[in-house]
């Protein structure tokens, strides 16, 4: 084994935990997926986070609500308040391995299965024999409980290392160290409460002469499409409500002429949480306090129109708009509308209303909890609605999707967007930036290209997942070089299509223009192409799946592998027409 020395505790790396968490692999005979309810992406984190907490999110049962979970870990932590929030589906909370064991463990279905009819024991004796990963006797101990406990004992032990004996750990010291964290949960009765426990994964953020390149332009001159009553959801680092790109032309408050027309800021939701858990409420007035504590303590799901109101960023005077350009860039191509020295810069859709949906922060950095919350918000407020407030969300960002912790396409992020198309929004993702990747070398030293890179909500089979091209040159450079591949992990093809995403210029903050790449900048092409199909036939509202098949079947074919281009270059002029 390997480790990495600190002056906190040691953290073992990837080759570390695999040996245990999938025992046998990659030996002949060896486990390639590991089946408790806790993921190996769980215990991956938990292993290399010197610093101990780790941020998870919690799966209740079918017959449970997220509530219930917060309920509980209430109950189970009255000394050490746990960090802790909910939303419709999952509960999020920051738990060491202590609480992850002693407090979450016992609530999973595969803990009580896994002692059922048993007391809940051990002789520890018998533990010391078998408890090294690299011990070859079983002994008494069912395949389950025999890998829990060799987990655990590594993962407890480490905390008080300094580094890997070149023999591995000391029975002896490994047995100390899991009976010190195990033993509190063997003396709690089973519940089943929570289904999984996921990790709460880090989200990052993956124009001039483009629009031409996707034919937008001529479909609207062709058709006199107009999108104003058409409106996308932008899921992102947030978007500048001020910008001149989307102001609309005329006297008074920019507040009014701002064709974003709402702003929701979701990093916030852990903070009121905590506030209210607290009682730390007094920056609140006494009505406010009072709703945010009786929303926040509610029990089953969460109560969006309670919470809506404090993630809401009013457009008035106090309005700041965000630090880090990248939503504000994406906007741009999906909607903006500039007057500049070299003439007009225009969007896909140059009058589409837009909602700036804040899920990342000022380094274009973010959780999957906040993207899970602000795809539930979008179909509440259709759902409050009885139509559609919202058309279409575009995710321009990347979760990455580690193939040991659960089926692709089945992740959080991705059963919330396929929920979301359910509903009848157009969703739309990029594929990712992890095409071609310089730690993965070849036996000449050369860096590589990387299939099966499509990143999450990309893997998502609802949703129009989308690549990058060269923007006005496609047909000659094909698929940019760092635009993510396919297939999925289960043999999709992925991507849906491509779209312009290689030296696009896009505005920047300072008012100027910068030149970016990425699929980030792909995706709210095929956004604009989905909005302006759906204003020009507007039938085509709530149903997502056809509109996903137009653009596909009239994509034009690069002439490139279906696993890097999907169907093809995206064609708006083609695909209103086709209808």
């Amino acid at each position: 084994m390997q480790s990495f020395v600190n002056n906190r505790r040691m953290r073992l790396d990837r080759h570390d935990m695999l040996p245990v968490i999938l025992p046998g692999r990659p030996r002949h005979g060896g486990r390639f997926v590991q089946d408790t309810r806790i993921t190996a992406e769980v215990w991956l984190a938990l292993g290399r986070n010197e610093s101990g907490p780790t941020d998870l999110l919690l799966n209740p049962e079918k017959e449970e609500a997220p509530r219930d979970i917060v309920a509980s870990i209430d109950e189970r932590f009255t000394k050490t308040p746990i960090d802790i929030a909910f939303n419709e589906t999952e509960a999020v909370a920051t738990l060491t391995l202590e609480q992850l064991v002693q407090g979450i463990l016992p609530m999973t279905h595969w803990w009580a299965d896994l002692w059922e009819g048993k007391a809940l024991s051990l002789d520890w004796k018998e533990v010391e024999k078998v408890v090294r990963p690299s011990d070859i006797d079983r002994g008494a101990f069912s395949p389950d409980l025999l890998w829990l406990l060799r987990i655990v004992a590594l993962l407890a032990w480490a905390k008080g290392a300094t580094r890997i004996p070149k023999a591995g750990p000391a029975r002896g010291p490994l047995t100390k160290a899991l009976r010190k964290v195990l033993s509190p949960a063997l003396k709690i009765a089973p519940t089943r409460k929570v289904y999984r426990v996921n990790l709460n994964r880090d989200a990052v953020a993956a124009m001039r002469l483009s629009v031409p390149t996707v034919k937008a332009d001529a479909a609207i001159r062709l058709f006199e499409i107009r999108c104003n009553k058409i409106r996308w959801a932008v899921l992102d680092s947030g978007i500048d409500a001020k910008a001149p790109s989307f102001l609309r032309d005329g006297d008074g408050p920019w507040k009014r002429r701002s064709r974003v027309r709402r702003t929701y800021d979701f990093r916030r939701l852990r903070d009121l949480f905590r506030a209210a858990r607290a009682g730390e409420l007094d920056e609140f007035s006494p009505e406010d306090a009072a709703t945010l504590q009786r929303t926040v303590s509610r029990g089953g799901a969460i109560d969006w129109s309670g919470i809506e109101p404090f993630l809401e960023v009013p457009h008035d005077d106090d309005y700041t708009a965000p630090s880090y350009p990248h939503g504000t860039q994406v906007a741009a191509v999906l909607g903006g509308d500039l007057e500049s020295d070299e003439g007009r810069v225009a969007g896909v859709c140059p009058d589409i209303e837009l909602w700036d949906l804040r899920v990342l922060d000022e380094n274009g950095e973010g959780k999957e909890f906040d993207i899970l919350a602000a795809l539930q918000f979008l179909r509440f407020k259709n759902a409050q609605r009885g139509t559609f407030v919202v058309h279409g969300a575009n995710l321009s960002l990347s979760l990455e999707h580690d193939v040991v912790g659960y089926g692709c396409g089945h992740t959080p992020v991705c059963r919330e967007a396929s929920r979301l198309v359910g509903s009848g929004v157009v969703v739309v993702a990029a594929a990712g930036n992890n095409g071609y990747v310089e730690r993965e070398r070849t036996a000449s030293g050369v860096a590589t290209y990387r299939d099966s890179s499509i990143t999450d909500p990309g893997n998502a089979a609802d949703v129009i997942t989308v690549g990058s091209t060269h923007r006005t040159r496609p047909h000659t450079y094909g698929v940019s070089y760092f635009s993510s591949r396919g297939p999925t992990g289960d043999g999709r093809i992925k991507p849906d299509l491509v779209a312009p995403g290689e030296k696009l210029e896009v505005p920047s903050l300072d008012g100027e223009f910068s030149n970016a790449n990425g699929t980030s900048l792909a995706a709210p092409h095929v956004s604009g192409a989905a909005a302006l199909l759906m204003a020009r036939h507007r039938e085509l509202i709530g149903d997502p799946a056809r509109v996903k098949r137009a653009l596909c079947e009239t994509a034009t074919d690069l002439g490139r592998d279906r696993y890097v281009q999907g169907h093809g270059l995206v064609d708006v002029l083609r695909a209103i027409q086709s209808l």
